[in-house]
């Protein structure tokens, strides 16, 4: 079993910093199976130049999501869930 990552969401899109070449990340985080060690399920580049623009971002989705009532809430979380 592997998982494909695309890579951060925020801004209304994914971002995957690169893992090969002259921009790549100097660190990737790597998550294994418990069940099996040898089994890499994925791995993830750090990017640390995301974490402004993605706590911007998050800063953004919050001023509109309390906004919205709790019941609505619920229903985008089960439908999110399918």
């Amino acid at each position: 079993m592997h998982f494909d990552i695309k890579g951060n969401y925020f801004e209304n899109e994914f971002f995957l910093s690169p893992m090969e070449g002259h921009h790549a990340v100097e660190k990737i985080i790597k998550k294994y199976s418990p069940a099996n060690i040898e089994s890499l399920l994925w791995s993830m580049p750090v990017d640390y130049k995301h974490v402004d623009p993605i706590i911007k971002s998050a800063q953004e989705g919050f001023s509109t999501w309390k906004k919205i009532s709790l019941e609505e809430r619920i229903s985008y979380l089960k439908r999110y869930q399918e």
